[in-house]
């Protein structure tokens, strides 16, 4: 598979604060929400489909799904649910 992080990426809404240098970094909902619809975490994924974290993460790693961004990026390995989808059997 190949990576694209650029294509999940959030766009950020910065709002200025009450100092000159003060800027606030946000994500408006539609924005989440467009995310969302086309990528999770193992553990979204798994609770949506009732299966266990272990399990499902199991599947992937052996059908060599990677997440679009790694943990060590972002904090959370995040996978593209097409590829999940793929990769689950019926």
């Amino acid at each position: 598979m190949d990576r694209h992080p650029e294509e999940a990426s959030l766009a950020p809404h910065k709002i200025a604060g009450a100092g000159p240098h003060v800027t606030i970094t946000r994500f408006l909902p539609e924005s989440i929400a467009a995310f969302a619809a086309h990528f999770a975490t193992v553990a979204c994924v798994a609770d949506m489909r009732g299966v266990g974290i272990k399990e499902l993460k199991a599947l992937l790693n052996e059908v060599r799904v990677k997440p679009v961004l790694a943990w060590r990026e972002v904090g959370a390995d995040i996978y593209r649910l097409s590829d999940i989808e793929k990769a689950l059997p019926d």
